[in-house]
């Protein structure tokens, strides 16, 4: 399976990346902007973007060979909206000891609503709207309540689609301060009557 289209939103990076962008030439569009964070960077993608489905990638991540098939058959098979997959995360070869001593590498597997295994329609996206850009952790939470309010049905898989590099530099990692913004996430869900 070849893919129609591939956008690159560099999110304010200081490495080569608009560089090796260019090697790929016109198969590639780049876009920069300055760091707005990952919601910011996946909205700017996907409102660039002209194909009928969508699917990010993130820096840290990694998807097997064949995840999109996959998923394009189980969306047939299981008549969603979206298909989520697994993941399996393993430490950079580049981390040292003190690194793993202080974050855990989970061995098992993990599942749930994941963007970086999230194949989902460009027309079912829009009917649910755009990432909330004010949250720098959890907004992928937030999206999906909107997504299951709004109808759209997924499904998981069990099969591992995508393995994640744990490193220093993980928006997770770098942005463990934010971590409130679960919190206000769950405070407007109440609010809102979507936890019951």
């Amino acid at each position: 399976m070849s893919a129609a289209e591939i956008l690159v939103v560099d999110d304010g990076s200081t490495d080569n990346s608009a560089k090796m962008v260019e090697n790929y030439g016109e198969k590639v569009k780049y876009f920069y902007q300055e760091n707005g964070g990952a919601a910011s960077a996946r909205n700017r993608g996907v409102m660039h973007s002209r194909g009928v489905f969508i699917a990010f990638l993130d820096a840290d991540d990694i998807w097997v060979p064949e995840k999109l098939e996959i998923q394009m058959k189980l969306m047939r098979d299981f008549d969603v909206h979206i298909v989520f997959g697994a993941v399996r995360q393993f430490y950079s070869p580049e981390t040292d000891e003190a690194f793993r001593s202080r974050y855990h590498c989970p061995e098992e597997i993990s599942t749930g609503a994941h963007p970086g295994t999230m194949l989902i329609r460009r027309k079912d996206f829009l009917k649910v709207g755009f990432y909330d850009q004010d949250l720098k952790a959890g907004e992928m939470i937030e999206w999906y309540t909107r997504a299951k309010r709004a109808g759209i049905r997924s499904y998981t898989t069990q099969q591992v689609l995508m393995c994640r590099r744990i490193h220093e530099n993980n928006s997770g990692i770098r942005n463990k301060d934010n971590r409130s913004d679960y919190l206000r996430i769950v405070k407007d869900m109440i609010k809102k009557g979507r936890l019951k």
